[in-house]
């Protein structure tokens, strides 16, 4: 009689390593990831409080409506069309010490009521320490078309010697500290001004005005 046979044994395979030294190598990296952002939060946090301590006090550039004026002023009831030239004066104020701004453009959008006349440009300029610069900026309005409605409201506002216009300003700017000069950014105004019209001894001259600045 032949001996039984014995019976097999079966030994589990070695679960492999590299799973885990994945996961670990992952966890070092997400680690290092995390204390070099730290890092670089505590020293541009620690830059910007040098900075401030240097530069201070600090202060947003400053834009108000010194004057407006219509120079001419005509209004053809045949046709509702308005015939104009505006000029506004406008200061830019700086009181910082130590930081200049650079102007790319000043825009002025002017409109009656809703009905938008164009807009008219400033060039750039430099507006230097503790600085208030002064502008100027003529405007023409040829031919423009009022519809019925609004022809008759301006008629009774010259009537009245008081034209409301609205004045839009966007300002294009950078801020230069140094020889450091940031990316421009924008700041805008609306301003509520009311007008007198001309007259045959001068200019019509700026009765009122509210301004305040915008996003």
């Amino acid at each position: 009689m032949s001996p039984m046979p014995s019976p097999a044994t079966y030994s589990k395979p070695k679960r492999k390593r590299g799973g885990a030294g994945l996961t670990a190598c992952c966890c070092c990296c997400l680690t290092t990831l995390c204390s070099l952002l730290i890092t670089m939060i505590l020293v541009l946090g620690l830059a910007a409080l040098i900075i401030w301590l240097v530069l201070r006090p600090i202060y947003a550039p400053d834009y108000s409506l010194v004057d407006a004026e219509i120079n001419t002023l005509s209004y053809s009831t045949t046709t509702n069309s308005l015939d104009a030239n505006f000029l506004y004066t406008i200061n830019a104020t700086n009181r910082n010490a130590k930081i200049g701004f650079k102007y790319d453009v000043i825009n002025l959008d002017t409109s009656y009521s809703g009905a938008d006349f164009g807009q008219s440009s400033i060039p750039g300029f430099y507006n230097g320490h503790q600085n208030t610069t002064t502008i100027s900026s003529s405007f023409n309005v040829t031919g423009f078309a009022l519809t019925p409605t609004l022809g008759t409201s301006f008629l009774n506002d010259v009537k009245n010697s008081s034209i409301p216009l609205q004045l839009r300003v966007s300002v294009k700017a950078r801020i230069k500290v140094g020889l450091l000069t940031t990316f421009p950014f924008w700041v805008h105004a609306n301003c509520d001004g009311r007008v007198s019209p001309p007259t045959a001894t001068g200019s019509g001259k700026l009765l009122s005005k509210s301004c305040k600045i915008v996003r």
